[in-house]
């Protein structure tokens, strides 16, 4: 679980509101400040599985960082990555944040299990990189 502490470098979380629109589609409505600074290093997200039932979202240069590594490391040991490959690359979908809402695939918020309106928003950071992930309410305490 992603606890405040600092073995897993959490800079801030808040929560945030995940709702439908009148067309059945999923969304994220992020904080102001939230949605500025997501917007300022980009307003292209990808959005994917992430660890313990977690949604990981990815900057276009993390995801790029994040394929070479898969495709470096598949020479190591190809069986182990792949399956993690597979975990956290097949069900990832390109989103954009449009006022301060990012769209989330709804087979994403089945598998995060997010089951009420609330939702906890992670910022961390791991050497001198930041990284989001949205979990349900009982997944992030």
């Amino acid at each position: 679980m992603y606890k405040l502490d600092e073995e897993k470098n959490i800079v801030k979380k808040t929560c945030v509101q995940v709702r439908k629109h009148e067309d059945n589609a999923w969304y994220i409505k992020f904080p102001e400040s939230w949605a500025e600074g997501l917007s300022e290093v980009s307003d292209v997200w990808i959005i994917g599985k992430g660890l313990e039932k977690g949604i990981n979202l990815y900057s276009p240069q993390q995801w790029e960082k994040m394929k070479l590594f898969f495709l470096k490391e598949k020479a190591v040991d190809e069986k182990r990555i792949r399956v993690l490959q597979r975990h956290l690359m097949a069900a990832a979908y390109e989103t954009r944040i449009q006022n301060g809402e990012i769209h989330i695939p709804e087979m994403l918020i089945a598998y995060c299990e997010i089951k009420n309106e609330e939702a906890v928003l992670i910022k961390y950071e791991r050497d001198g990189k930041v990284f989001y992930s949205v979990q349900n309410m009982s997944e992030a305490i």
